[in-house]
């Protein structure tokens, strides 16, 4: 691939494949959403509602990603310089709903254990997640609220797992855990696909071909249980 002379950000081809993978994105995660609204509305389900909400926040701290995207995309296409101080602005609010998408994933995870007011915990959700936007700001860091998401992730699965055992409820490792371990891993790659300078540019697009398919199992795995809730009424 060709770079301009004096151009020192990632080539335009890169931008290019990386803006259609995040349009890709945020079309499955938004299909999911809506097309779970009527099971919802149906059961009134806690882990169908924090299920959707996974795919809304994905869904909505990849539109704040296409943002990103933007800032380099101007300056090559359109000569338009976006203000510097926005980009640290934007990542706020990747951080914020992409934690409240981890979040989201782990109350999914955990809900067939929860008691008492689900009102109050969705409070918390919201503060932590604030919380860790403000840490990643005064940073500049996506490693930063990689870190974070990953140790919170990884505490929640020990805890399940400890509670599995003493209870002896089902095992850990069932078809909707593994579809969020999967999430989870989806969103690890893209995270760190989404740090400049971390890995060869070279990686970016298999990383993306590899997250795409992660996403893609789980998104037609979505599809076939609607597809096999409808045949059942």
């Amino acid at each position: 691939m060709i770079e301009r002379i004096g151009h020192i950000g990632p080539p335009i081809e890169f931008l290019v494949i990386e803006l259609i993978y995040v349009l890709l994105v945020v079309t499955m995660s938004l299909i999911i959403y809506f097309k779970t609204k009527e099971l919802y509305d149906l059961s009134r389900h806690k882990g169908i509602f924090h299920f959707r909400n996974i795919f809304l926040f994905f869904s909505l701290s990849y539109i704040f990603r296409l943002v990103q995207l933007m800032f380099p995309l101007s300056k090559e296409l359109f000569s338009f310089y976006f203000p510097f101080m926005l980009m640290p602005i934007n990542l706020i609010f990747i951080s914020y709903f992409s934690t409240m998408a981890i979040l989201s994933l782990i109350m999914a995870l955990i809900v067939k254990e929860m008691k008492g007011d689900g009102k109050r915990l969705d409070i918390v959700m919201h503060g932590v997640a604030i919380a860790a936007s403000i840490v990643v700001f005064l940073t500049r860091s996506p490693l930063i609220m990689l870190s974070f998401q990953l140790a919170v992730f990884l505490i929640s699965l020990v805890m399940m797992s400890l509670n599995f055992r003493k209870t002896k409820h089902e095992m850990l490792m069932t078809q909707n855990n593994m579809t969020y371990i999967l999430l989870f891993i989806f969103w690890c790659i893209n995270t760190v696909t989404m740090m400049r300078g971390l890995i060869a540019r070279e990686l970016h697009i298999p990383l993306n071909l590899l997250s795409t398919g992660v996403f893609f199992w789980v998104f037609s795995r979505v599809q076939k249980r609607l597809g096999n809730g409808k045949k059942k009424r």
